[in-house]
Protein backbone atom coordinates (compact mmCIF):
# COMPACT_ATOMS: atom_id res chain seq x y z
CA UNK A 1 0.00 0.00 0.00
CA UNK A 2 1.47 3.36 -0.76
CA UNK A 3 0.52 5.32 2.40
CA UNK A 4 1.82 3.09 4.54
CA UNK A 5 5.31 2.55 2.26
CA UNK A 6 5.58 6.61 2.18
CA UNK A 7 4.79 6.83 6.02
CA UNK A 8 7.70 4.46 6.79
CA UNK A 9 9.85 6.21 3.82
CA UNK A 10 9.11 9.45 5.98
CA UNK A 11 9.95 8.01 9.13
CA UNK A 12 13.12 6.42 7.53
CA UNK A 13 13.49 9.79 6.43
CA UNK A 14 13.64 11.97 9.54
CA UNK A 15 9.85 12.76 8.74
CA UNK A 16 10.47 14.39 4.99
CA UNK A 17 6.63 15.55 3.97
CA UNK A 18 5.11 14.18 1.17
CA UNK A 19 5.75 17.59 -0.77
CA UNK A 20 9.45 17.22 -0.76
CA UNK A 21 9.46 13.37 -1.29
CA UNK A 22 7.58 14.75 -4.48
CA UNK A 23 10.30 16.60 -5.67
CA UNK A 24 13.58 15.99 -3.97
CA UNK A 25 16.34 14.43 -6.77
CA UNK A 26 17.96 11.15 -7.23
CA UNK A 27 20.59 10.09 -4.42
CA UNK A 28 24.15 12.45 -4.91
CA UNK A 29 26.89 10.30 -3.16
CA UNK A 30 24.19 8.37 -0.95
CA UNK A 31 22.47 11.20 -0.06
CA UNK A 32 19.05 12.78 -0.38
CA UNK A 33 19.80 16.86 -0.47
CA UNK A 34 17.18 19.34 -0.87
CA UNK A 35 15.76 22.35 -0.21
CA UNK A 36 12.64 22.27 2.48
CA UNK A 37 9.48 23.38 0.50
CA UNK A 38 7.65 24.97 3.43
CA UNK A 39 10.56 26.78 4.87
CA UNK A 40 13.18 28.06 1.70
CA UNK A 41 12.11 31.13 0.96
CA UNK A 42 11.92 32.19 4.30
CA UNK A 43 15.56 31.38 5.45
CA UNK A 44 19.21 32.31 4.12
CA UNK A 45 20.30 28.99 3.65
CA UNK A 46 16.99 28.25 2.09
CA UNK A 47 16.47 24.94 4.40
CA UNK A 48 18.78 23.03 3.19
CA UNK A 49 19.11 19.69 4.47
CA UNK A 50 21.08 16.42 3.65
CA UNK A 51 19.46 13.11 4.55
CA UNK A 52 21.61 9.89 4.37
CA UNK A 53 19.87 6.74 2.41
CA UNK A 54 19.68 4.62 5.10
CA UNK A 55 19.74 0.26 3.91
CA UNK A 56 15.78 0.54 5.31
CA UNK A 57 15.28 2.99 2.29
CA UNK A 58 16.73 1.21 -0.23
CA UNK A 59 14.08 -1.16 -1.36
CA UNK A 60 11.54 1.54 -1.52
CA UNK A 61 13.95 3.78 -3.74
CA UNK A 62 13.96 0.76 -5.71
CA UNK A 63 10.12 0.07 -5.75
CA UNK A 64 9.51 3.96 -6.63
CA UNK A 65 12.27 4.75 -8.40
CA UNK A 66 11.97 7.31 -11.52
CA UNK A 67 12.76 5.83 -14.44
CA UNK A 68 13.67 9.21 -16.20
CA UNK A 69 16.21 9.35 -13.55
CA UNK A 70 14.90 12.93 -12.66
CA UNK A 71 13.60 12.24 -9.02
CA UNK A 72 14.53 10.07 -6.25
CA UNK A 73 10.67 8.43 -6.60
CA UNK A 74 7.94 8.45 -9.39
CA UNK A 75 5.14 9.80 -7.48
CA UNK A 76 5.39 12.96 -9.52
CA UNK A 77 4.40 10.76 -12.98
CA UNK A 78 1.86 9.01 -10.69
CA UNK A 79 0.27 12.42 -9.61
CA UNK A 80 0.09 15.41 -11.25
CA UNK A 81 0.78 17.29 -8.89
CA UNK A 82 2.34 17.29 -5.33
CA UNK A 83 -1.04 18.63 -3.76
CA UNK A 84 -2.66 15.01 -5.11
CA UNK A 85 0.25 13.24 -3.84
CA UNK A 86 -0.57 14.97 -0.47
CA UNK A 87 -4.03 14.31 -0.84
CA UNK A 88 -4.34 10.89 -1.78
CA UNK A 89 -1.51 10.12 0.89
CA UNK A 90 -3.41 11.20 3.49
CA UNK A 91 -6.44 10.09 2.45
CA UNK A 92 -5.19 6.29 2.53
CA UNK A 93 -3.48 6.83 5.85
CA UNK A 94 -7.18 7.99 7.26
CA UNK A 95 -8.27 4.51 6.75
CA UNK A 96 -5.51 3.30 8.34
CA UNK A 97 -6.05 5.11 10.97
CA UNK A 98 -9.64 4.26 11.83
CA UNK A 99 -8.96 0.58 11.42
CA UNK A 100 -6.08 0.93 14.03
CA UNK A 101 -8.24 3.67 16.18
CA UNK A 102 -5.97 5.96 15.37
CA UNK A 103 -8.10 9.18 14.56
CA UNK A 104 -6.78 12.00 11.53
CA UNK A 105 -3.64 10.14 11.15
CA UNK A 106 -1.88 11.42 8.51
CA UNK A 107 1.85 11.89 7.49
CA UNK A 108 3.03 14.42 9.72
CA UNK A 109 2.54 11.38 12.69
CA UNK A 110 5.56 9.89 11.13
CA UNK A 111 7.46 13.44 11.50
CA UNK A 112 6.52 13.85 14.92
CA UNK A 113 7.12 10.20 16.19
CA UNK A 114 10.53 10.36 15.02
CA UNK A 115 10.90 13.58 16.56
CA UNK A 116 9.29 12.21 19.84
CA UNK A 117 10.93 9.16 19.87
CA UNK A 118 14.55 10.85 19.40
CA UNK A 119 13.60 12.74 22.44
CA UNK A 120 12.02 10.81 24.77
CA UNK A 121 13.19 7.15 23.74
CA UNK A 122 16.24 8.08 22.49
CA UNK A 123 17.74 10.68 24.49
CA UNK A 124 18.76 12.90 21.56
CA UNK A 125 19.22 16.30 22.62
CA UNK A 126 16.56 19.26 21.97
CA UNK A 127 18.65 20.79 19.60
CA UNK A 128 19.64 17.94 18.13
CA UNK A 129 16.39 16.97 17.32
CA UNK A 130 15.65 20.57 15.63
CA UNK A 131 18.32 19.99 13.52
CA UNK A 132 17.24 16.70 12.17
CA UNK A 133 14.02 18.68 11.78
CA UNK A 134 15.37 21.01 9.74
CA UNK A 135 14.13 23.78 12.08
CA UNK A 136 16.17 27.31 12.85
CA UNK A 137 17.80 26.23 15.82
CA UNK A 138 16.91 29.80 17.92
CA UNK A 139 21.04 30.18 17.48
CA UNK A 140 20.95 32.53 14.50
CA UNK A 141 24.34 34.42 15.29
CA UNK A 142 26.27 30.90 16.44
CA UNK A 143 24.67 29.15 13.23
CA UNK A 144 26.66 31.67 11.01
CA UNK A 145 30.42 30.38 12.74
CA UNK A 146 29.39 26.41 12.89
CA UNK A 147 29.89 24.68 9.74
CA UNK A 148 26.90 21.91 8.83
CA UNK A 149 27.94 18.36 10.59
CA UNK A 150 25.18 16.13 8.43
CA UNK A 151 26.62 13.40 10.34
CA UNK A 152 24.92 14.54 13.59
CA UNK A 153 21.87 13.52 11.46
CA UNK A 154 23.33 10.31 10.51
CA UNK A 155 24.06 9.41 13.72
CA UNK A 156 20.37 10.52 15.32
CA UNK A 157 18.69 9.08 12.78
CA UNK A 158 20.24 5.53 13.19
CA UNK A 159 19.74 5.70 16.47
CA UNK A 160 16.03 6.32 16.10
CA UNK A 161 15.69 3.39 13.57
CA UNK A 162 17.50 1.19 15.63
CA UNK A 163 15.54 1.63 18.20
CA UNK A 164 12.08 1.07 16.59
CA UNK A 165 13.45 -1.59 14.35
CA UNK A 166 15.09 -3.38 17.58
CA UNK A 167 18.79 -3.43 16.09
Amino acid sequence: MLARDVFIMSFIMVGMNSVDMYYVGVPNNGRLEYERRKTMNRRDDRAFISIKVEPELLPYLERYKDSLGDRAFNFFVRYSTHKQFVHKVNAHLKKVGDELGIPDLTLYAARHSWATIARNDCGISLDDVAMCLNHKSGHDVTDTYIKKDWSIIDRNNRKVIDYVLGQ
